[in-house]
């Protein structure tokens, strides 16, 4: 079955965290990996040329009302959730019908183009040649998803600030970030 991330990613929050659920938080890590193999034009059958690349996106859920908050921050090294502790997320959605969209869709859709585009490069540059249509795919290669559920509040305001993560065995809590030092 082929089914979109972020398709994937609604239904999994949607399942989990049923709109109205007070004091939890939903986590979803999302590893998403390109691959492709250009031949070059002394050896059509190489597989030697190949071209990986990933990035890892965390994703925070919460609904405590009828709107969902989403949260998100990329890290192109770490699968782990503890690794997160005390880093920066943004908020890209706060809606009660389009966070699917806004917050997770678009944002995917971004991250595919902007890695896909490094593919190519690399392509062309071994292939001597553009990379086929075929190979172009709408979504990554491959995704593995992990979840968890939590115990914690992000708050009910509209912001667009940034939290910094706080985490222990139960809870997950974040801190408003009054200004960036990144």
């Amino acid at each position: 079955m082929r089914m979109k991330t972020g398709d994937a990613i609604t239904l999994i929050v949607e399942e989990f965290l049923k709109v109205g659920t007070k004091n939890k938080i939903l986590y979803v890590c999302v590893d998403v990996r390109y691959l492709s193999f250009p031949h070059t034009e002394k050896d059509e059958n190489s597989i030697a040329n190949e071209i990986r690349d990933r990035t890892v996106v965390h994703y925070i859920f919460s609904r405590p009302t009828s709107y969902t908050k989403v949260l998100r921050r990329e890290d192109p090294t770490s699968f782990s959730l503890q690794e997160q502790k005390g880093k920066i997320f943004e908020i890209t959605a706060y809606h009660d019908s389009c966070w699917n969209y806004d917050g997770v869709e678009s944002d995917l859709y971004k991250i595919h183009q902007r890695i896909l585009k490094k593919v190519e490069r690399k392509y062309k540059k071994i292939a001597k040649k553009d990379m086929p249509q075929v190979e172009k795919n709408d979504q990554p290669n491959y995704c593995d998803l992990r979840v968890r559920l939590f115990n914690g509040d992000i708050g009910y305001e509209y912001d667009r600030r940034k939290y910094r993560l706080k985490i222990d065995d139960r809870n997950f809590n974040f801190v408003q970030v009054k200004k960036e030092k990144n």
